[in-house]
């Protein structure tokens, strides 16, 4: 049986062909990636779990960890949860996945402070 793509599939890769370039423009125009803090987003997460009354024990129990290293780690910024348990912290939180990350400042390019102290 010969593999068909459908006028779905082909819309679905002209969408992805033109996020790739307007991600590549952005990248040329110095905007970059935004960046996902680490210590901010642990800092956020540890927040969350004493606002919601949550121990770290819970967590562990709730996510299917081996131990509560991982969860401690995340709360103090050495690691980041992986997608599939940001989406379960977020559920167990009741709070949106993109509510509980902190972005890195965009920092000024050097040409750019240069223009600022001239302001």
């Amino acid at each position: 049986m010969d593999f068909v793509i459908g006028d779905d599939d082909k819309n679905q890769e002209r969408g992805m062909a033109a996020d790739s370039i307007r991600q590549s423009q952005c990248v040329s125009n110095g905007c970059g990636y935004p960046q996902i803090d680490t210590a901010g987003t642990g800092k956020r997460l540890r927040y969350l779990s004493r606002k919601k009354n949550i121990s770290v024990q819970e967590i562990q129990h709730c996510l299917g960890l081996a131990s509560n290293q991982a969860v401690y780690e995340w709360f103090n910024g050495k690691s980041l949860p992986t997608l599939n348990n940001f989406f379960a912290l977020s559920r167990l939180f009741h709070t949106p996945m993109e509510e509980m990350l902190i972005l890195r400042e965009k920092t000024p390019r050097p040409e750019e402070k240069h223009m600022e102290s001239r302001h």
